[in-house]
């Protein structure tokens, strides 16, 4: 199916989550837009309208971005190539797969595409499901982005290559540290002027060494050789990711040879995840596997994620920050939406 996108430049004041009803779903998710960003025109081409329970989809779009007209969003259509066919075999239309539900697709069902803030995507471009595309990126016209795409990187091309980028690395470093899209909208009306400098006197005035405290203190009790894997309880989201991350994660590392980590914020609902969170870990509690549950709210999210190897994303209103704050520390970032999470 095809879902047309127009926002009109100024339009968005506050993060928007556009939602579709579905026979089986009403108001599922399908694109999330901060303030003051904006598409000319795209389309997303999606497999929702077959198999909108697994919620392999996840489109969200920071603050600040140009997004020019013809783009189309390629969510979660990715053919299984590994098996022996590609086609519609109807001698096997009603066979049903041995392989368990995280085995059975040979080839990463990809549902996920984040554009990070202050991102220019030119006209005609394509962008590949379980793309990122960070900060500052320039995306030229008719570029196919099958890859990640660098803070401040310019690329173009089939498939899109970093021909260059905006700033030497010292300023990008800079920017991405002063993060001014997380600026209040009166503060940027303040900085009217400072924000029509050139780059380099830019950062000169507004950087400041350190953007996140990295204090020494470690929450994470680890107790495996394997890697340290961070999510965050969204337990209270109307189609929640964490139950999934968790399924596949009992599946992938029964013998102990990786941990989860289970955040969960410290706000209203914090009492009512704990007691969800605890519910879904109770009927794996004759399995083999390392998860820690971290709700002490003396512990920051950065700390959790600075202290892990690989952050899973989710559909969160935060989930764009948790991303950038993951790639500051350049660690893994993997899709909690994508079937399987680990390929």
């Amino acid at each position: 199916m095809f879902i047309d996108i127009h926002v009109d430049p100024y339009e968005i004041k506050k993060q928007t989550e556009f939602t579709m009803d579905f026979s089986e779903f009403e108001g599922f998710p399908v694109m999330q837009i901060d303030r003051g960003s904006y598409v000319s025109g795209a389309k997303i081409e999606t497999s929702l309208n077959y198999h909108v329970s697994d919620g392999c989809y996840n489109l969200q779009i920071g603050k600040y971005c140009a997004l020019a007209e013809d783009i189309l969003f390629m969510i979660d259509l990715m053919h299984d190539y590994k098996y022996v066919f590609m086609g519609a075999v109807e001698e096997l239309k009603n066979v049903e797969n041995p392989n368990s539900s995280y085995d059975k697709y040979r080839v990463q069902r990809k549902g996920q595409i984040l554009i990070e803030n202050d991102v220019w995507i030119g006209h005609g471009v394509t962008i590949m499901g379980g793309v990122i595309i960070h900060n500052g990126a320039v995306i030229g016209a008719d570029a196919v982005v099958t890859k990640d795409v660098p803070p401040y990187a310019v690329v173009a091309g089939n498939p899109a290559r970093v021909i260059k980028y905006r700033f030497d690395e010292d300023v990008i470093q800079k920017l991405l540290t002063i993060c001014w899209w997380d600026w209040t909208p009166e503060q940027i009306k303040q900085r009217q002027r400072e924000m029509l400098l050139v780059a380099g006197d830019f950062v000169s005035i507004f950087y400041k060494k350190k953007r996140w405290d990295e204090r020494i203190y470690n929450p994470i009790n680890k107790n495996v050789d394997g890697l340290v894997y961070m999510c965050v309880a969204d337990m209270q989201s109307t189609f929640p990711v964490f139950p999934k991350i968790l399924d596949e994660f009992c599946y992938r590392y029964s013998n102990m040879d990786g941990q989860l980590i289970v955040f969960i914020r410290n706000n209203a609902d914090k009492g009512n995840n704990l007691q969800l969170v605890l519910e879904c870990l109770m009927k794996y509690e004759h399995v083999n596997c390392s998860v820690q549950i971290i709700d002490n709210e003396t512990v920051s999210m950065q700390e959790v994620i600075y202290n892990s190897d690989c952050y899973i994303t989710n559909r969160e209103s935060e989930n764009l920050k948790m991303v950038e704050i993951a790639n500051f520390y350049s660690k893994r970032i993997l899709s909690g939406v994508d079937i399987s999470i680990w390929n």
